[in-house]
């Protein structure tokens, strides 16, 4: 009983220091538990039509996570005790304790509370005790790490959303809001003032890939489908608009390389989604703005240069709890 206690004690901290202290996502527990979790929320989201239930699911996971962790470290020390019987004893009479006070006493220990009526007995168990403790504040200290910059990251990836819809409520807007009646110029300042914040979204998405869980209510608030309305609108600015009113390559091609950083980042959580090519946008919109438009037959040949990505953008909407409709609109 002690061994197996001892196993789940480490396998607990390994997948919690996995999730919280390093970059590389959540731990071996952690990812098939939170994942679980997600599908059954989307699920019931889907079957009752009600997006306020996925909304929810960021909040649920981490308490979810947290007493995992929690329940996972009591079990693990009360197998160790258990497994040495006497280890344990009444403060008062001096009896051993019974299965309920095992569990009672680690409870205790492990939340640094002390001891409380009960005390080990024997020179392994009284430092074990010590080691349950500092266990117990280590795990405290890991999670309220964890959720700090988890909460901020949050902050960032609705603050950068909100920003980017500011630009236009899809991309057809987004694309006639840039045109300053001479080209589209004005755009190179507000992509270079987003690049740098949707580059910490996208390592921030690495880290921590329950920000993924962390669904918005309004579209104003949701980073996957502001990134993909802006991408779209790149789409029909270079296979659509004559080259000469665009702002500089350069601009373009940087920002289109940010982005697949976040699809990059995004791959594992979006991968098994089922998705089509979006259907190809229509440049009737643009035709009464006075733009120098392309061709039919050019559009759709630029076009069809970027039907994987546009595949994988539809994804990430998806992947959101949106629809491409709220993207491109018919």
């Amino acid at each position: 009983m002690t061994v197996f206690g001892v196993i789940l004690v480490l396998m607990i901290m390994v997948d919690a220091v996995w999730t919280t202290l390093t970059t590389r996502g959540s731990g071996f527990l952690a990812g098939p538990l939170t994942v679980g979790l997600r599908w059954v929320m989307r699920t019931l989201s889907y079957k009752t039509g009600n997006r306020n239930v996925l909304a929810h699911t960021g909040t649920l996971t981490i308490i979810t996570l947290v007493l995992f962790w929690l329940c996972g470290l009591w079990l693990g020390w009360g197998l160790i005790f258990l497994g040495m019987p006497g280890s344990v004893i009444e403060d008062g009479d001096m009896q051993p304790a019974n299965l309920v006070g095992y569990f009672y006493f680690v409870g205790f220990t492990l939340s640094t509370l002390g001891i409380g009526d009960l005390r080990p007995v024997g020179d392994i168990p009284r430092i074990l005790t010590s080691v349950a403790a500092f266990n117990g504040l280590i795990l405290v200290t890991l999670m309220i790490s964890y959720a700090i910059p988890l909460l901020n990251g949050v902050i960032s990836r609705r603050k950068l959303a909100f920003h980017l819809s500011l630009l236009g409520d899809n991309m057809t807007n987004l694309v006639l809001n840039a045109w300053n009646g001479k080209d589209f110029r004005d755009l190179e300042s507000t992509i270079t003032l987003v690049s740098g914040e949707i580059i910490q979204c996208a390592e921030n998405r690495l880290a921590y890939p329950v920000l993924d869980y962390f669904y918005s209510y309004e579209r104003e608030f949701s980073l996957g489908l502001q990134l993909a309305t802006v991408d779209e609108a790149l789409n029909l600015l270079v296979s659509g608009i004559d080259k000469s009113l665009l702002p500089a390559e350069s601009t373009i091609s940087n920002i289109r390389k940010i982005i697949q950083l976040y699809l990059t980042r995004c791959h594992t959580a979006i991968n098994h989604i089922e998705a089509d090519v979006p259907p190809l946008p229509s440049l009737s919109p643009l035709s009464h703005s006075g733009l120098s438009l392309q061709s039919d037959n050019t559009f759709e040949t630029s076009m069809a240069e970027f039907s994987e990505r546009r595949r994988l953008l539809h994804k990430l909407v998806l992947h959101e709890g949106w629809e491409w409709a709220d993207v491109s609109p018919a």
